[in-house]
């Protein structure tokens, strides 16, 4: 979005998202119906509400975010998935058949692309309030969705990221932004370039693994999943999903779990369920620490890259600080401090 979308204030950058959202409904049989938001980092996210109840999520692109190749492939996977039963985002066409509408926002060029989604429910979680028997169920249902990856047979014009070295480091990567990396010190681009060599050598000794590298989630964290029991779970925001190693998938969630004091115990539970339906050998398991790096390399990345956000651009150098030591202790010790 242009500098002067930017320099508004937080309310008013929500506000002009919000008409344009809205703007989309009637295109949805959804004229009257009543925005939400549920979110605003990279895309602003909506609950839509009619007569009352929710019908409806609506992601909202920030331009030049994504290609959008990448997004109707993205609602191509969707669709392949919900075929397959398994409980995922269901993508809602417009009134025409389109899979996707767009909205204008004054002083933008072009205009922002919209997805509709069927509402899911169910309960959320933090790291911190997470059972453990929810966390064997996340890690079961992540192994249930590899196992469809493997199956899902990609049509022509399916394009989505890859995320092997050059794809979360390079400048090819959907967390590169060469104006925002500017925010990083010295010492801390220093870290970043000992962990990216790290973990370059580390999948360059996975990559003749049989089943290593595939179709991944990519941010499967408690954020994005909602829990209709403890045995049942709706994986959400497939939007940074990627060609990536499997252990990578493995890597947000136990990164988030390290910031809590029952690490030991959601780390097993979520392996447990993982591999109660995929193998990991104990080789894959040492490599995890490495990828739990790679993952926080990614997310400094995106916080210099989401800097558009006035709230993001607020705690980055903080966060960014405080993961540069994370890895810097890692470099040293060969594993981050909460084990």
């Amino acid at each position: 979005m242009p500098e002067s979308f930017f320099a508004l204030p937080y309310d008013q950058q929500i506000a002009a998202l919000q008409a344009a959202a809205e703007s989309c409904l009637p295109e949805y049989d959804l004229g009257g119906a009543v925005l939400d938001l549920l979110a605003y980092q990279s895309n602003a996210v909506f609950s839509v509400r009619h007569s009352g109840q929710p019908v409806a999520a609506l992601r909202l692109y920030r331009p030049e975010h994504k290609p959008l190749a990448q997004i109707h492939s993205e609602l191509v996977l969707l669709r392949h998935l919900n075929e397959s039963g398994l409980p995922v985002p269901q993508p809602i066409a417009a009134d025409d058949g389109a899979p996707l509408t767009f909205a204008r926002i004054s002083g933008l060029g072009d205009p922002l692309p919209v997805a509709l989604f069927a509402w899911r429910e169910g309960a959320g979680y933090t790291p911190d309030d997470l059972p453990e028997s929810c966390a064997r169920t996340a890690g079961t249902r992540l192994a249930e969705l590899h196992a469809a990856l493997d199956a899902f047979v990609p049509p022509p014009a399916f394009a989505r990221p890859t995320l092997d070295a050059d794809g979360l480091f390079g400048e090819r990567s959907p967390y590169h932004s060469t104006a925002g990396s500017a925010i990083f010190t010295d010492a801390q681009q220093a870290v970043f370039t000992a962990i990216e060599a790290r973990v370059s050598a580390t999948m360059k000794a996975l990559v003749a693994r049989p089943r290593a590298f595939g179709l991944i989630h990519a941010d499967f964290i408690p954020k994005n999943l909602l829990f209709a029991a403890a045995d049942s779970v709706i994986m959400l925001d497939f939007e940074d999903c990627a060609f990536g190693y499997r252990l990578y998938d493995l890597a947000p969630a136990l990164w988030q779990f390290k910031a809590t004091p029952r690490y030991s115990a959601l780390r097993g539970a979520f392996l447990n369920g993982y591999t109660a339906a995929q193998s990991l050998a104990d080789a894959d398991l040492a490599h995890l620490e490495t990828f739990i790096a790679a993952r926080q390399v990614a997310s400094c990345r995106w916080l210099a890259a989401n800097q558009h956000n006035p709230r993001i651009r607020e705690i980055a150098p903080e966060l960014i600080a405080s993961r540069s030591r994370e890895l810097a202790h890692f470099l040293e010790h060969g594993r981050f401090g909460s084990e």
